[in-house]
């Protein structure tokens, strides 16, 4: 069980008449998305309607066609049910986390979100998960004088310790240095991996989605393009050139030998060990 899109549109503004057109900002998307061990990349350009998309999932919006379905509950344009427990089962965390964070101190910011969704032992929750993320030597100090990883992580803290099954993230690395930036993914990357955490994040970073993801979601103009492993995306070279999307820094390099020195060389390697074996095949070969 997780969350299903099936035939889902949504428009900002639907006019009275039904004579006006519709604006839709997504049209006729279908997704699945499982409960655990999911990292997904949401791509495509300014406009394309990823912002919009993950705040469907979130049920911030309801969709103006189609359903979702989030974890047995079906939502629609016409839905009466409660949303605040949906919610709950999808964290959100926006792309400047300062936006999210309001309290004097990391811990009763952390706790705001258990706290207002009744979970118990809201401080005991609060100080497991900060132990999980290494910021429990923060708790004590305002959140407002962290560093931007800092309070990134405070900020997926309080969505966290909500206890959401799924966790979306908009632009997470925006603005972090490239220490900061490693490190942070590398968080994320043990989130999905030791603790089974769905994970989608909204990234331009076509590096991020080499290393880091495991399926990719391509938008263009509302219109889902692509829904695949993150190989399949890249030996697409159509499909990336019509989505107006790059090569990682890894495949760009590769690609830039094999036509440079004439090597008959496999470019899709995602990190410099896979492409120093790839070109000591070829280069050991052809020295033979």
């Amino acid at each position: 069980m997780g969350i299903k899109l099936h035939e889902v549109s949504f428009a900002y503004y639907v006019p009275k008449s039904k004579k006006k057109p519709i604006h839709f900002t997504l049209k006729d998307i279908n997704i699945d998305i499982n409960s655990r061990d999911e990292f997904i990349g949401l791509v495509g350009h300014t406009g394309s309607g990823k912002s919009t998309l993950v705040q469907l999932l979130n049920a911030l919006y309801l969709p103006t066609k189609g359903e979702i379905d989030i974890f047995g509950n079906v939502i629609t344009y016409k839905s009466k049910i409660k949303l605040k427990p949906i919610r709950k089962t999808v964290g959100l965390v926006f792309q400047f986390p300062e936006y999210q964070i309001f309290e004097d101190t990391v811990l009763k910011d952390i706790m705001f979100g258990p706290k207002n969704f009744g979970i118990e032992n809201p401080e005991q929750v609060a100080r497991e998960v900060a132990e999980i993320l290494g910021i429990s030597d923060l708790l004590d100090r305002s959140p407002f004088n962290l560093s931007g990883g800092q309070m990134r992580k405070v900020a997926i803290a309080g969505i966290l310790a909500s206890k959401p099954e799924i966790l979306i993230l908009d632009e997470p690395t925006a603005g972090l240095d490239p220490l900061t930036k490693i490190e942070f993914l590398e968080f994320l990357k043990e989130l999905n991996e030791k603790h089974h955490k769905s994970i989608i994040i909204i990234t331009h970073d076509m590096d991020i989605v080499s290393k880091y993801l495991k399926r990719v979601l391509v938008l263009k103009q509302g219109n889902l393009m692509f829904d695949g492993p993150k190989n399949k995306l890249f030996e697409n070279e159509k499909l990336l050139q019509t989505c107006h999307l790059d090569y990682p820094k890894m495949i760009r390099i590769m690609k830039a030998l094999k036509e440079k020195l004439n090597l008959d060389i496999n470019i899709y390697k995602y990190t410099p060990e896979e492409a120093f074996a790839e070109i000591k095949r070829v280069v050991g070969e052809n020295n033979e």
